[in-house]
């Protein structure tokens, strides 16, 4: 059985409300620096810079530069029960350093992290040690026939998990021979569930006590 998860959808310890101003202010003066004919590739303004970074946030399609991870995140309050897996502004993941090491363990090189820091609205940084995360396997192991019909529809010709009913979802099915002993993992075609785990990773996040969104169990055929 593998597990899947939503993006976290109220503010909260798995989605902190902030802003990234560090980031976006470096990479305007990136943007800035490129010549005409680079500019003419995001449609020649910054936000159409940004919005091409941040898709990567989410996307599975390629890791960020060096110049385009994110630093530092200014929260709106302090969150004093941050989770273990957390979604931030534009979709980037932030995990603790525990987190990282589990996943690092079972698939090294696979995923992108590097060192981040929350900061509280007054300027104090936070205490936690914390990484963003890009998610390096992006798989196409949904089984339409496979799945129960019920716990899913078809959305403008994608399938969508029915992801408000978990007994539904638990109808969802994967291949297994198409995940290939991942552990961690985006879906290119499935929508309505956003991050993938295999049974085995959940296992050893349960087993350090982790504080995770919540996840639904989905079959592997």
């Amino acid at each position: 059985m593998a597990w899947a998860m939503r993006e976290p959808g109220s503010f909260g310890a798995f989605f902190p409300n902030g802003d990234l101003e560090e980031w976006e202010d470096r990479l305007k003066r990136r943007f800035d620096e490129m010549s005409p004919s680079e500019k003419a590739q995001y449609g020649g303004d910054a936000p159409g810079y940004l919005y091409h970074v941040a898709q990567k946030f989410r996307s599975g399609r390629g890791m960020l530069e060096d110049e385009e991870k994110p630093a530092e995140l200014k929260t709106d309050r302090t969150y004093k029960d941050l989770g273990d897996l957390m979604m931030v502004v534009d979709g980037l993941l932030v995990v603790s350093e525990a987190f990282k090491d589990v996943v690092d363990a079972m698939e090294p090189g696979v995923h992108q992290f590097w060192p981040m820091r929350f900061v509280a609205p007054w300027g104090k940084p936070y205490d936690d040690t914390l990484f963003g995360m890009v998610i390096g396997a992006r798989l196409n192991s949904f089984s339409e026939t496979d799945s129960d019909p019920a716990s899913f529809r078809m959305t403008d010709g994608y399938p969508l998990a029915e992801y408000s009913n978990p007994k539904k979802v638990s109808g969802l099915a994967l291949s297994r021979s198409e995940i290939g002993g991942r552990h961690l993992w985006r879906e290119s075609r499935l929508y309505g569930l956003d991050i993938f785990f295999s049974e085995d990773l959940v296992a050893k996040l349960t087993e350090r006590k982790m504080k995770l969104p919540k996840m639904f169990q989905v079959r592997e055929v």
